[in-house]
């Protein structure tokens, strides 16, 4: 799908990545624990790439949140590491959260997908309930990735 043709258009996860998990469409290449602070990274092959995320899962949550940063490579987070500090905390009140890392940042289209990799790959955890959070470029992602997903019920 091209980015001019992604406004307003839904997009459909099984038109946009392959998953081999189940009777999920998403084929988790590898989970590896960093003991240190608390999250899985989980990459995510797809036929895209791979979408590399931080995953702090709590147990038996329900409900999750996808932290998206802006432009730069990387795990992007602003003002002093505010999404891992945040993710601690939801994890230890019960939400799962997941920290994408754009496989092209800058790419508003492909980086929307992204996202939408990330939510599958939390609703493959059990997650129903999902928020959306981000910043400078991310906000526009996660208002693009929320139109495309009804299970998101709220974006910051």
């Amino acid at each position: 799908m091209q980015g001019e043709k992604l406004r307003g258009t839904k997009l459909r996860s099984s038109r946009i990545f392959s998953i081999i998990k189940q009777d999920f469409e998403t084929y988790i290449a590898e989970v590896k624990t960093k003991l240190e602070d608390s999250f899985e990274l989980v990459c995510i092959e797809t036929s895209r790439g791979t979408v590399e995320s931080k995953y702090y899962k709590a147990e038996k949550a329900d409900k999750g949140i996808i932290v998206i940063g802006g432009i730069g490579e990387g795990f992007q987070t602003p003002a002093d590491s505010l999404y891992p500090r945040l993710s601690e905390y939801f994890k230890e009140t019960g939400v799962s959260s997941l920290n994408v890392k754009f496989r092209e940042a800058g790419n508003l289209a492909e980086s929307v997908i992204d996202v939408l990799v990330g939510i599958e790959f939390l609703k493959s955890e059990n997650i129903k309930t999902l928020g959306l959070i981000g910043y400078s470029f991310g906000g526009a992602v996660v208002v693009q990735a929320a139109f495309n997903e009804t299970d998101v019920k709220t974006i910051v």
